[in-house]
């Protein structure tokens, strides 16, 4: 499905009800908006893994501007604010009040040289994101990855290239300070399933 948010249609998909039938009544489940690994890559890379959160959540996979399906849009608009506004215009546009955003990637590990090949050069060739690819990826989950997630997914390497480019975000942006800014509501938290 493609929605228009701040000038640009975006691609989503969704998994899992967002009402579910509880007695007499539909008890609303929470919405969890998965922000994909990249950037230049697409959302199937979480699949069909965290699919399986459809079981307690509605869980939505979300394109970024510029990456997969979504459109191009300008260069300048590939960085991490803009990509954050696109989420809360998402929200707005298809009513998500209250989502749980769940980031995945974009530094989630480091792998000695390979890292720092991938992360701290002034700019991120083909053949880096391809070793990151398919070295370090499959350290991402204790379950054995589809190796078909790769081949699947829709690459834009250039918007690696433009994040990454020296002097781009990709090798500026520091969150840290802003950590204890970010509200916590443990009764979103999920919890994993239990045998």
């Amino acid at each position: 499905m493609r929605v228009f948010v701040n000038g640009v249609w975006l691609f989503f998909d969704v998994e899992g009800a967002g009402l579910v039938p509880d007695g007499h009544i539909m008890r609303e489940r929470p919405t969890l908006i998965l922000r994909h690994g990249g950037p230049g890559l697409d959302h199937s890379i979480d699949r069909p893994l965290l699919s399986e959160l459809a079981d307690v959540a509605q869980v939505v996979f979300l394109d970024h501007r510029g990456n997969g399906r979504s459109d191009s849009s300008w260069r300048d608009h590939w960085n991490l604010a803009q990509w954050g506004d696109d989420v809360r215009g998402f929200c707005d546009a298809v009513g998500i009040t209250r989502p749980i955003v769940y980031g995945a990637s974009f530094g989630g590990g480091e792998v000695g040289q390979l890292a720092r090949r991938r992360f701290l050069e002034s700019h991120v060739d083909v053949a880096a994101l391809d070793d990151w690819i398919h070295l370090a990826l499959p350290l991402y989950t204790r379950a054995p990855l589809d190796p078909n997630i790769v081949r699947r997914a829709i690459r834009r390497p250039e918007v690696t290239h433009w994040f990454t480019r020296p002097g781009g975000e990709g090798n500026t942006f520091n969150f840290l300070a802003d950590l204890e800014q970010i509200p916590v509501n443990s009764d979103h938290i999920l919890h994993g399933r239990r045998s």
